[in-house]
């Protein structure tokens, strides 16, 4: 049954491109119950049905690039951190290449990047928002970590097809594997 395939990919064009072809090829609606989208989208979608499980509200929002950069700058400043000592895109930067490897900042009691980057997570869930690299780390935490849901998904898409599968990386492979 289309409603049981999942397709994903990495960008939006892709999808988009996915999805039309998907269409072109199954008979009347059957195209439109397929599963098409990327993996933040296929997140996001995740997240949202089952947001309470990862602590979070189902209205919860999902910070822009800019958003990102004023929530850190205001994490810095309560941190009496300057700008001129860290560079707040340089801190994403380095807390999105942790994220995306399931690697950890260090010890925020003796790591500044530790410290500003535990500031930001904690700013980001008071205000129940989401940046891109948590959609894909807390669908990660939501499928590993509750049987439930993932019985849930096993049922929903028992086939799961990923374009450019070569191109995975550490924590989509986890996303895939749970």
């Amino acid at each position: 049954k289309p409603e049981h395939i999942l397709a994903v990919t990495f960008t939006n064009k892709a999808a988009a491109e996915m999805r039309e072809r998907v269409k072109e090829m199954c008979r009347g609606n059957s195209g439109n119950k397929v599963g098409v989208g990327t993996f933040h989208a296929f997140c996001a979608r995740l997240l949202r049905e089952f947001a309470e499980h990862v602590g979070y509200k189902k209205n919860f929002v999902i910070y822009s690039q800019s958003e990102q950069i004023s929530l850190m700058k205001r994490a810095m400043k309560d941190l009496l951190v300057k700008e001129e000592t860290l560079d707040p895109q340089a801190v994403l930067t380095k807390i999105s290449k942790a994220k995306n490897y399931g690697e950890s900042l260090g010890d925020p009691e003796k790591d500044l990047y530790a410290a500003v980057g535990e500031k930001y997570a904690n700013e980001l869930r008071a205000l129940n928002a989401m940046d891109f690299d948590d959609l894909l780390c807390l669908g990660v935490q939501l499928l590993e970590g509750n049987a439930q849901v993932r019985e849930t998904l096993y049922k929903r898409h028992r086939f799961v097809m990923v374009d450019e599968f070569q191109d995975t990386n550490s924590l989509q492979m986890r996303l895939l594997r749970a």
